[in-house]
């Protein structure tokens, strides 16, 4: 009765609440197996309810695989967006001395710094980029 209460009602955050808070009381893995259900059934709008209310609760982990992956890929995804945010932020470094200095770079040239994702080869180029003629010395 919670799943379709959810699914049906859940746009009103007193029942998205409720629902949260009875699935974090049952046993074993239902209250995480009925939590699916009801987000599967659900329109976006009680989604959206539903995610902000399980990220701000504490919500019970405990199957065996649950506890052995809770956070991992929380923790695996955090440095791959440290690694991709500090990517981007090179890229577009790169691309701003270059094109202080006068140095536009043809679409490949762009693409190809953009397309790169090892840190250890964008802070080279980054390093290199104010002595350079033609962006087209980065890569020699």
């Amino acid at each position: 009765m919670a799943v379709l209460s959810v699914a049906f009602h859940g746009h009103d955050p007193a029942v998205a609440a409720a629902f949260v808070e009875g699935m974090g009381n049952l046993a074993d893995q239902r209250g995480v197996q009925y939590y699916e259900y009801g987000y599967n059934m659900s329109p976006k709008q009680t989604c959206e309810i539903l995610e902000v209310l399980v990220t701000t609760t504490h919500w019970p982990v405990y199957s065996p695989f649950a506890k052995l992956h809770y956070g991992k890929g929380r923790d695996e995804g955090l440095a791959e967006g440290r690694t991709e945010g500090r990517a981007d932020g090179e890229q577009l470094a790169l691309l701003e001395v270059l094109s202080a200095r006068g140095l536009h770079a043809t679409e490949d040239e762009r693409a190809r710094i953009i397309r790169c994702t090892d840190p250890a080869q964008l802070m080279a180029w980054l390093r290199k980029s104010p002595t350079v003629s033609a962006v087209s010395e980065l890569f020699d």
